[in-house]
């Protein structure tokens, strides 16, 4: 099966008549899942996606929890296993629902055909092939007819176990022997076509070698030797300058959107040339030009799976942060006024990124997130089974919104930021009530998409009553410094 890591999904955006937020989260993986070949079941909270096997001999299926942002490994008599979570996860509208599934499907559809593909080779590798007897019979081919191709040996090979199956005298163990070297001959002839290596007429068994080689190398892709070099690749090459300056051509949201994958396009010669210092310093040899490619293959494959994803956000996320708190710093220094505007220079504006921690309004009181409560949907969730004493789902999110007073900040040191985005009340009016913490020295607005600069919103008690003192020393100073000039003056 083909698989299709980068690329736009199929479902169309009219596919989901529901405005619900969920309910059209459901059904946009569920129509993607299927445009892909996967058996999944859509459910009015979840999406379950079967297995082709039992993995980890636990889990046959896979659920995406469209309620809670989250995905998990399920199986008939175990707990379920956290498998994942979904970025781009809003919670507001159907366009938001379809942006979060553009963002996440194919991530996911390359996870589980991951698993699909490791039951595959399991089966291949519990019935090994003998090379040699492998060789043998394309030599045999070649000799019975001199104008078999490859892809008519793979016909032929299909023909025969077509017609041992459906014979009434047919052998089963023949039928599976040539459906097997129908499909080790296809892996043969997309090896060929991607190496250019020529078949010669009168060297077969060497091509067959070789293409085995390459198969072996392949697989040690799941060697936990050559996955530790990719990650400490990963990671050297973040700690570079080369990376500060990739971070620094982006806004925020442009670096929100990047992968690993991107970082590789930009500085591809730099990032192999580190990956090939590594391999050779780890595996204590020289590694040939071929094998070298075959590695820059794998490579590129793991910086698109969810491990390299996952160290590449940290390492964002520690930039985005630091970045964040020299911003901070400069305004914790500006004696500025409410109402004043500050351009937002490197920091476009603060979110999940950049933000020590988020924080809610509700109903005149103010909710910080914590460890347990890292996201303004976490800290949703302890509001609905706070005030209303059960689990929580998203109709009662919704009426949450909808009948009280409610907004969403985040803090950075001792400033926080308040989004534009409120239910029933005003950046004004949440400000004046953050600003009433403790550890909050300034509030300012969060800057929408074509703003350019945060405005000033509110000062505390404390930092408002020494503005006073400090304009009252100096006005003070002032007023001794004329008696003492008019003083000299007389003289």
């Amino acid at each position: 099966m083909k698989k299709r890591l980068i690329a736009k999904i199929i479902v169309k955006p009219s596919e989901s008549k529901s405005e619900d937020f969920t309910l059209a989260l459901v059904d946009y993986f569920n129509k993607e899942f299927k445009n892909n070949n996967l058996n999944s079941k859509r459910n009015n909270g979840y999406v379950k996606v079967a297995l082709n096997g039992k993995y980890m001999d636990k889990y046959d299926s896979v659920i995406v929890d469209c309620c809670n942002g989250k995905v998990y490994l399920r199986g008939d008599n175990v707990k379920d296993k956290y498998f994942g979570r979904l970025s781009k996860f809003n919670l507001k509208r159907r366009s938001d629902a379809y942006h979060c599934v553009n963002y996440n499907a194919n991530r996911l559809i390359h996870r589980i055909n991951k698993i699909n593909e490791s039951f595959l080779q399991k089966d291949v590798q519990a019935k090994p092939l003998d090379l040699r007897q492998t060789t043998a019979n394309i030599l045999d081919l070649r000799t019975e007819t001199a104008a078999m191709s490859l892809d008519e040996a793979i016909k032929h090979c299909e023909e025969v176990a077509k017609e041992q199956l459906t014979s009434p005298n047919g052998c089963a163990d023949c039928a599976n022997e040539h459906l097997q070297l129908a499909n080790w001959l296809e892996e043969l002839k997309e090896y060929r076509q991607q190496y250019l290596c020529d078949m010669r007429e009168d060297e077969p068994e060497m091509y067959v070698v070789k293409a085995k080689n390459v198969y072996d190398l392949r697989r040690t892709a799941e060697n936990d030797d050559l996955n530790k070099v990719f990650k400490n690749t990963l990671n050297s090459f973040l700690d570079t300058e080369d990376t500060n300056e990739f971070l620094q051509k982006k806004d925020m949201n442009d670096v929100a959107f990047s992968t690993p994958i991107d970082l590789y396009k930009v500085y591809k010669d730099k990032i192999e040339q580190s990956l090939k210092n590594n391999l050779t310093k780890e595996f204590n040899e020289d590694i040939s030009n071929e094998d070298m490619n075959q590695m820059y293959q794998l490579f590129r494959e793991y910086l698109q799976s969810d491990d390299a994803y996952d160290i590449y956000r940290s390492k964002v996320e520690k930039i985005s942060n630091n970045r964040a708190k020299d911003f901070v710093k400069e305004l914790d220094n500006n004696n500025d006024e409410v109402g004043r505007r500050i351009p937002t220079k490197n920091v476009q504006w603060i979110n999940a990124l950049n933000r020590d921690k988020p924080f809610i309004y509700f109903n005149g009181k103010i909710y910080f997130g914590n460890q347990e409560q890292r996201t303004h949907t976490d800290l949703i969730h302890m509001l609905v089974k706070k005030f209303k004493s059960d689990t929580g789902n998203r109709n009662d999110i919704q009426d949450l919104t909808k009948d009280n007073v409610i907004g969403f900040g985040h803090v950075v040191g001792d400033i926080a930021f308040v989004d534009e985005e409120c239910f029933s009340c005003t950046q004004e009016e949440i400000a004046n009530a953050v600003v009433k913490e403790n550890g909050i020295k300034k509030v300012y607005s969060n800057p929408h998409p074509t703003e350019n600069y945060f405005v000033r919103l509110a000062n505390s008690i404390y930092q408002v009553a020494d503005n006073r003192i400090v304009k009252t020393i100096k006005n003070k100073i002032i007023d001794f410094r004329k008696k003492i000039q008019n003083v000299l003056d007389i003289r």
